[in-house]
């Protein structure tokens, strides 16, 4: 498990190929396109690459079109409520159009790609060429402060490292809570499992750090969110695209409503652990929803 540096990432649930719906007070967690029911990762290769046609609802740079039939409306045509939403399909944007910031490390690329993606044409790709210290492929977003916060985005392994630990979504407080000097929430893959993490950091060295697994197979499209809030008592939650919980941990207390002064989120290949080997991950239709 990692520690110094802080980091954090959100991602909000969203729907694949339609507009946000919604969900209790928060927007944008509930999928309407269908998706694979397989739970498998029978015919993955030993280097954990996903099989190229495994059923999922990715569609080719090609396959904008059904039938001569127009290709749907973008994901984010309707944005209306939520803080962020990218779906990734303006090949020629610039991803600082949206973000606040984005980090390239060493042996690794994030971008627009044309390969394979939920709501067409295009997804966000990070990937590591694996081999040394690899210090994250990101994009950040920073957000004035609120006491909720979720994160979700269609989500594909497509290559990874099976016994490796990879964090490939996070939400952080940004000053950290009165008494910390870290305090986030992630979606992470370690050991062949994905997991939602909690990790926080008191300013007399005391740490907490919790995961919890997620039973869904991202070796296909998976739509998931993850929420940090501070209400009734801190806690961190992962919900499934049709926005039912799957996870949930709770977060250390602290004094005052800390949480107002700020947060952000992260995407993409936030950080790998040791001498990291190669991966690739893509990430459609990343929503987040600020709340209070």
């Amino acid at each position: 498990m990692r520690s110094g540096r802080a980091r954090t990432f959100a991602v909000l649930l969203g729907t694949s190929l339609v507009a946000c719906s919604a969900i209790t007070d928060f927007r944008g967690l509930v999928g309407d396109a269908p998706s694979s029911d397989a739970s498998t990762t029978d015919g993955m290769a030993n280097d954990g690459t996903a099989p190229s046609n495994d059923g999922s609802v990715a569609t080719d740079a090609s396959s904008v079109t059904d039938g001569g039939q127009p290709a749907p409306p973008r994901f984010c045509a309707d944005a209306s409520g939520l803080a962020l939403c990218d779906d990734f399909d303006d090949v020629d944007a610039n991803l600082q159009s949206t973000w606040n910031s984005i980090a390239v490390g060493n042996m690794g690329a994030i971008g627009v790609d044309e390969g394979a993606s939920v709501s067409p044409p295009a997804s966000l790709l990070s990937t590591c060429s694996g081999g040394g210290m690899f210090n994250g492929s990101l994009v950040r977003r920073d957000f004035a402060g609120h006491t909720r916060a979720l994160i979700a985005a269609d989500l594909r392994l497509d290559v990874f490292e099976s016994s490796g630990y990879g964090a490939l979504m996070e939400i952080h407080l940004s000053p950290f809570p009165d008494g910390f000097s870290d305090y986030r929430v992630a979606l992470i893959y370690t050991s062949g499992t994905m997991t939602l993490d909690i990790y926080a950091v008191n300013q007399e060295g005391g740490t907490t750090q919790n995961n919890t697994p997620i039973q869904l197979d991202f070796s296909q499209w998976q739509r998931i969110g993850i929420e940090l809030a501070m209400n009734p008592t801190p806690h961190a939650t992962a919900y499934d695209g049709n926005g039912k919980a799957v996870a949930s941990l709770p977060m250390p207390a602290f004094s005052g409503s800390s949480m107002q002064a700020g947060q952000y989120v992260e995407a993409g290949l936030t950080y790998l652990t040791g001498n990291a080997k190669p991966w690739k991950v893509r990430h459609d239709n990343v929503t987040v929803l600020l709340g209070d």
